[in-house]
């Protein structure tokens, strides 16, 4: 393996880590929030899910099917937001947090991943490669989404009348 696709590999695991990683977050909120268990613990299969996508993506340009635009994200800043989403969970386990606080961080997490346009990091004609690549889009544009909505609906729930 050269020393590009030794980086796009590792930058490919991070970006894999962070689906993880926010995963583990929605788990904790999941916990957080028995009321809304199920909401979270919806988005946090489908970030399980879209890191395992990224992981199969790895193996594609590993074997040359895929290539990754190794130049359009820098590792530093793919580890960046790593690092902010696991403060994130070391505060979950050290402060109390409001469920608009767990709704604001979640909403500003999604919505980071859909301006830096994150999967587009990825270069294909491959029909299989641009399906799973459109169902990482489509699926965070939703996760933003209902988010969104659950955040309107817990404000509204709680705005004087």
């Amino acid at each position: 393996m050269d020393n590009s696709t030794q980086n796009e590999q590792i930058e490919m695991k991070a970006l894999s880590e962070n689906e993880i990683a926010l995963g583990t977050l929605y788990s904790k909120f999941a916990n957080l929030f028995p009321e809304d268990k199920s909401f979270w613990m919806g988005i946090t299969k489908d970030e399980m899910l879209h890191g395992s996508w990224i992981t199969e993506l790895s193996t594609m340009v590993e074997q040359g099917s895929v290539v990754m635009e190794a130049e359009r994200f820098k590792l530093a800043a793919i580890q960046q937001f790593s690092e902010y989403i696991n403060e994130q969970i070391k505060i979950t386990e050290t402060e109390s947090i409001s469920a608009i606080k767990a709704l604001s961080i979640s909403m500003d997490l999604e919505r980071s991943l859909l301006e830096s346009d994150i999967f587009k990091v990825y270069d294909t004609d491959d029909v299989a490669t641009s399906d799973i690549l459109d169902r990482l889009t489509k699926s965070t544009e939703e996760h933003f989404q209902q988010v969104q909505n659950r955040w309107t609906q817990e404000k509204n729930d709680f705005s004087p009348r």
